[in-house]
């Protein structure tokens, strides 16, 4: 992990993450006066994934995202790619906007056409977290973890933002001092929402998580939970759906009613 300034970023091979994949002289530029502009100072080069040798948070289709240094410390910074399938990553912003309104995702500091910069949750995805939860008060923190994360599923479903990837926790899912739901580039109002029925399925269905976390939380059943997942779909996310989800799931205590 070593850090770089602005100016170091217009040539290579640091010019491949700041315009990546084809850094031009005028893109450079471009971007260096967005980053200014938006009070960045440095970049810090840290992460599992690879660029050019240089090591960053994450590299999608869309962006690349890094550590930065700006006027309130650090920050996650995502960059657009040059051969994103958008033109800016207004769109973008204006959902993670909404969705902080709901308090969920991490908070949304300042934004350009090329850039988010936004909060950096440090933290490990949730499956790998589920995967290594063992020993004494397991079943307490998994109950916490899962019920937290399936609230703010449920506050999107009812805003009408669907995350779009919450059917693989594995990149979009971070646990730190909190849960929390990353990267709304793939967001839109304009379609069913299917936030928590997939984050559910996945946590107790289908994902790779998912006999252990059922094992953990007694849950015996799973033909119940299926059920209880395709009730809340047919209920349109209403709240009375939800808690009973969530009882089924053992993440609250149960009441008397049916399904």
């Amino acid at each position: 992990m070593y850090s770089i300034q602005l100016e170091a970023l217009a040539e290579a091979p640091y010019s491949n993450i700041l315009c990546y994949p084809n850094p031009t002289p005028p893109q450079i530029q471009l971007r260096l006066k967005e980053l200014k502009d938006l009070g960045v100072k440095e970049i810090i080069l840290d992460g599992r994934v690879e660029i050019s040798g240089l090591k960053v948070l994450g590299k999608g289709c869309v962006s690349i995202v890094v550590i930065a240094k700006w006027e309130q410390g650090e920050a996650a910074l995502k960059i657009r790619r040059i051969d994103a399938n958008r033109p800016n990553l207004n769109r973008e912003a204006e959902l993670l906007t909404a969705a902080n309104k709901l308090d969920v995702g991490p908070k949304l500091y300042k934004y350009s056409d090329n850039f988010i910069l936004m909060e950096l949750i440090k933290g490990i995805n949730l499956p790998q977290w589920v995967k290594d939860l063992k020993g004494r008060g397991a079943a307490s923190k998994l109950r916490s973890v899962c019920k937290n994360l399936l609230d703010k599923c449920w506050r999107l479903d009812q805003a009408g933002l669907d995350h779009g990837e919450l059917s693989n926790l594995n990149k979009h899912v971070l646990v730190a001092d909190r849960v929390e739901i990353i990267d709304f580039e793939s967001a839109s109002t304009e379609r069913a929402v299917r936030n928590l029925t997939s984050a559910a399925q996945y946590l107790f269905v289908g994902g790779p998580v998912a006999n252990k976390a059922r094992r953990i939380l007694n849950l015996k059943n799973q033909d119940i939970i299926i059920e209880a997942i395709r009730y809340y779909k047919k209920q349109k996310a209403s709240q009375n759906a939800y808690h009973q989800l969530l009882e089924q799931l053992k993440l609250v205590k149960a009441t008397k009613h049916t399904l």
